[in-house]
């Protein structure tokens, strides 16, 4: 007889819950509501913890929501017909096109050489290269596997120390979750999908002044207390002075033209992008005409459109069907109505400390940062209606799940490198344990007041 081993059969007991919450119904749903509910929450269990396979999981919620939800087909799948679904899978085909060409490879292997000669240094060049990459390779992804494809040649060739490398390595996948805050175009899925679920919509420009100096703040304290935390795996004395194999090679290599190519037609579609107030043209068809134009200079081939993962379309279809369902089924309303009877009476910075303290405990039970704001920002934002901006209560909730993880599957940047055996989930959960007093101290000291200073509040 087969053993089951203590890991699937805390997996096993975790399919009740959804059954004990459907019979002991503690927010008096009816019966379809209760169906709902029930399925939500079995399924972010399936999410979290991968006893049914993600896609498989997507379909059966959204199938639930389609034959109990109060929602029409159009209402549960809409998020397929925007233009942020759109703009999503075409910045697949434009990091492609980048990590074709290679000139990201060159222009990152050429700054290390030359600047990259202690611990810390490094450190710093990763958070330099998680603003800059932004307007080379808009999906975070893409910017985190490269960079750390080329740390990794440039690090054996300077270090044998495993903790080292894990540190430095670990510096990558960090600044890229804090600089991405920085950019509406900084995590192309993230960003525009918090937005979305929030019914808001905002230009770069709007973006930059709302998010930009906090952000920028905020990325200079995280940056200080990592190399605190972490200062004695960041030693000079470690870290030797041999040149790093593989880099000569992109340095001494002549430009190619897919490489004048590519960067030029980045180059165009960021500043299109940036400029989007100005012209008017939507940030997905310029991502489009990137890409046709990508295709045309023989950066893209057909072969390409297989890096398109359907998979994380499908997930994000059913995440933002969870916030048009739970709210035109009525469950939002009630759920939440329980929740405020525990919430102050206004929206001091003790009330929306109290937001972002739900918000947080929230993803620390969900797990996925898309999946956290599907359910909570269309909740909060009904909530908060007529007492806070809609957009300061999007935004709360989006800096809460970018900056607060304590294990990797807390954030799926963060899940990549720990995937990739590139840091262990010990060196997470240390760092996320400062990222939960740094995030909150953010909010109530960065971000809450620069929002009261230009009148968001």
């Amino acid at each position: 007889m087969k053993i089951i081993n203590q890991d699937n059969a805390k997996k096993i007991i975790y399919q009740l819950i959804p059954v004990l919450v459907f019979f002991i119904d503690p927010f008096n749903l009816n019966l379809a509501q209760r169906l709902v509910f029930s399925a939500l929450l079995l399924t972010i269990i399936w999410w979290t913890t991968e006893f049914v396979k993600r896609d498989i999981a997507c379909v059966f919620l959204l199938a639930v929501f389609l034959i109990f939800g109060s929602s029409t087909p159009y209402e549960v799948l809409k998020f397929a017909f925007s233009p942020s679904f759109y703009l999503i899978m075409l910045s697949f085909l434009l990091s492609t096109g980048i990590s074709n060409s290679k000139v990201a490879d060159r222009v990152a292997s050429l700054v290390l050489k030359r600047y990259g000669e202690t611990p810390i240094k490094l450190v710093l060049l990763s958070f330099l290269f998680g603003i800059v990459l932004v307007f080379i390779i808009p999906q975070p992804f893409s910017r985190v596997i490269l960079l750390s494809s080329i740390y990794s040649v440039f690090i054996n060739a300077k270090t044998d120390n495993r903790d080292t490398k894990d540190v430095l390595l670990f510096s990558i996948f960090i600044s890229s979750t804090t600089t991405s805050m920085l950019f509406i175009n900084g995590d192309i899925i993230l960003n525009y999908s918090a937005l979305q679920l929030g019914g808001i919509q905002i230009a770069a420009q709007e973006w930059l002044r709302v998010m930009f100096l906090p952000s920028l703040i905020a990325n200079i304290l995280v940056f200080f207390a990592f190399v605190l935390i972490f200062k004695s795996k960041l030693k000079a004395d470690c870290f030797g002075s041999s040149t790093a194999a593989g880099t000569d090679g992109v340095k001494e290599s002549k430009i190619s033209g897919k490489e004048i190519s590519a960067a030029i037609i980045m180059l165009v579609v960021v500043l299109f992008w940036l400029t989007e107030a100005l012209h008017g043209i939507n940030a997905a068809i310029i991502a489009m005409i990137g890409v046709i134009a990508m295709f045309g200079a023989g950066v893209l081939s057909y072969k390409d459109i297989k890096t398109i993962n359907t998979g994380l379309l499908l997930f994000l279809i059913t995440v933002f069907a969870i916030g048009t369902v739970m709210k035109q089924s009525g469950i939002s309303a009630l759920i939440f109505s329980k929740i405020s009877s525990f919430m102050p009476d206004n929206n001091s910075a003790v009330y929306l400390l109290t937001l972002t303290i739900v918000v947080m405990t929230l993803h620390m039970f969900i797990g996925s940062s898309i999946t956290t704001l599907s359910v909570a920002v269309p909740s909060l934002v009904q909530m908060t209606e007529g007492m806070v901006n809609p957009l300061v209560v999007v935004l709360l909730c989006y800096v809460a799940v970018s900056m607060h993880y304590i294990f990797p599957f807390h954030h799926v940047t963060i899940m990549i490198g720990a995937a990739n055996k590139f840091y262990s989930d010990k060196l997470v959960m240390k760092f996320g344990l400062v990222l939960t007093i740094i995030t909150i101290v953010s909010l109530l000291g960065l971000y809450i007041p620069w929002w009261k200073m230009i009148g968001l509040l």
